[in-house]
């Protein structure tokens, strides 16, 4: 068993992680491409051509179209033209802003794949690079920071099924501080490495919260379960997803 200060050591070790990394994200929420205003807008920007795809036109129709206003301090380029219509062998279609010298797709921009599958944002060096949308034939879709082509960053990605992540990404997956959360209503935030919760975090459901430890996806390490029922709070050891100890069991301050 453990004593008390034991106790309070592992609890305040884990609220300070959680709260540092909770204002780091507040942050770059706070700094991220915030929408400029009408009066602002000196340079209208619109696409026209669409996706083939019915799946992916719903998810827009549904959502509404992408805000170019929204992509803030534009880089100059003499050689940036805009370009009505570019069609690639493969049935890829591009519309948007184009350097002629290097002749690749640079600057604001809608590129729709044969699949039908759509991307509405900036682009530097012929890549995704800034922020912007990408709407997927399955029915997800993600709207963020990009760089080479790739989510990094902070982004918010969105499922079919109504599930959802927000908070920050590497090379296309989870990593850092982020919150999942399930259409049944739980969810997870904290820590992320490599698309898995690892690190600290705090899983929330209708049955109480548990704040604590984990690796690779599983419960690994220190966890406190509060329920929401006012039972007994427990102090558990866990080892690659599986109970070890029970170490400690205290009233709840709700009774």
């Amino acid at each position: 068993m453990i004593g008390s200060n034991e106790l309070l050591n592992i609890v305040s070790l884990i609220k300070l992680e959680t709260s540092s990394n909770e204002d780091k994200l507040q942050s770059i929420d706070n700094g991220f491409c915030q929408p400029k205003s009408v009066d602002q807008c000196k340079d209208a920007f619109a696409v026209t051509i669409c996706s083939s795809n019915v799946a992916v036109n719903e998810i827009i129709a549904q959502i509404g179209d992408f805000n170019y206003d929204m992509i803030d301090k534009i880089p100059s380029n003499p050689n940036r033209i805009f370009r009505p219509i570019i069609k690639c062998d493969t049935g890829d279609m591009y519309q948007g802003e184009y350097d002629t010298v290097n002749k690749q797709r640079d600057g604001r921009g809608r590129q729709i794949w044969s699949s039908g599958e759509v991307f509405d944002g900036f682009w530097k060096n012929g890549s995704r690079n800034g922020y912007g949308r990408y709407v997927y034939v399955s029915g997800n879709y993600c709207i963020g920071e990009w760089k080479d082509g790739k989510i990094n960053g902070y982004g918010k990605y969105y499922y079919k099924s109504g599930s959802s992540y927000e908070g920050q990404w590497v090379n296309h997956k989870s990593e850092g501080l982020g919150l999942y959360k399930w259409i049944s209503g739980q969810q997870y935030y904290g820590q992320w490495v490599n698309d898995k919760r690892q690190g600290v975090g705090v899983f929330t459901s209708k049955s109480g919260n548990i704040l604590g430890q984990r690796k690779n996806g599983q419960d690994h390490g220190i966890q406190m379960y509060i329920p929401s029922d006012g039972g007994q709070i427990e102090i558990n050891k866990y080892e690659n997803n599986k109970l070890i100890e029970t170490l400690l069991k205290i009233d709840n301050g709700q009774n």
